[in-house]
C-alpha cells in the first residue's frame, strides 16, 4: 500500500514556488538563504515534495558552503586542489609536497620520480625537508631501514610465468 503526503495549500505554493526557482538556475543553497532556512532543510523539501535535484548543479568548490580553501589533510599528505595539474587524482586533488618540488625544479616530476620526506613527517613539505629520488632508490631507501638488504621486499619484475611455481597444482585447472 502506497504512502501519500498531503500537502496543504501553502505547501502546494511552495513547490511550485521552489520548482520555478530552480528552474531558473537557483541553487538549494541560495533557495534556503532566500527562505532563510538551511540547505538541508531546502533539500528535505525537495523529497517531501517530490521534486527532483540535478546532483551535477550541486555546488562544489568555492561556491560550496563546505568550502575550506581546497586543502585538507588524507592519508597523512596535505592535498590542494589543483583541477588543471596533470597529477590530480580523481577529486583534483594532488599532495602538496609534489607540488613543493615541482615549484623548486621549476617543471612537472617525470614519470619515476618521487619525492621524500626526510623527517618521515608527511605533513612537512619544506623545501628543506624534501628529497627528490627515483622510485627504486626511493624503494632501496626504506628496504634498507626496515633491516632488509638492497632489495626491495617486492620484486615488481617478477613475470607471468615466474608466477605459476607459487600457485598450488589443484589451482591450475586443466592442463591438457
Amino acid at each position: 500500500m502506497k504512502k501519500y503526503i498531503l500537502l496543504t495549500k501553502s505547501q502546494k505554493l511552495k513547490k511550485i514556488v521552489y520548482k520555478s526557482w530552480y528552474a531558473r538556475g537557483m541553487s538549494l543553497s541560495d533557495i534556503g538563504r532566500k527562505e532563510e532556512v538551511s540547505t538541508t532543510t531546502i533539500f528535505r523539501r525537495f523529497k517531501k515534495y517530490k521534486l527532483q535535484t540535478d546532483p551535477v548543479r550541486r555546488k562544489s568548490g568555492v561556491s560550496c558552503h563546505l568550502w575550506r580553501g581546497g586543502r585538507c589533510i588524507r592519508q597523512g599528505y596535505v592535498w590542494i586542489k589543483m583541477n588543471e595539474h596533470p597529477r590530480r587524482n580523481y577529486g583534483g586533488y594532488i599532495r602538496e609536497h609534489i607540488l613543493v618540488m615541482e615549484n623548486y625544479l621549476g617543471r612537472y616530476l617525470k614519470k619515476g620520480e618521487i619525492v621524500h620526506h626526510k623527517d618521515e613527517n608527511k605533513t612537512n613539505n619544506h623545501i628543506d625537508n624534501l628529497q627528490l629520488m627515483t622510485d627504486s632508490k626511493h624503494k632501496s631507501y626504506h628496504a634498507k631501514k626496515q633491516g632488509g638488504s638492497d632489495e626491495s621486499i617486492f620484486d615488481y619484475s617478477i613475470g607471468v610465468s615466474s608466477l605459476r611455481h607459487f600457485v598450488s597444482p589443484g589451482r591450475r585447472g586443466k592442463e591438457g
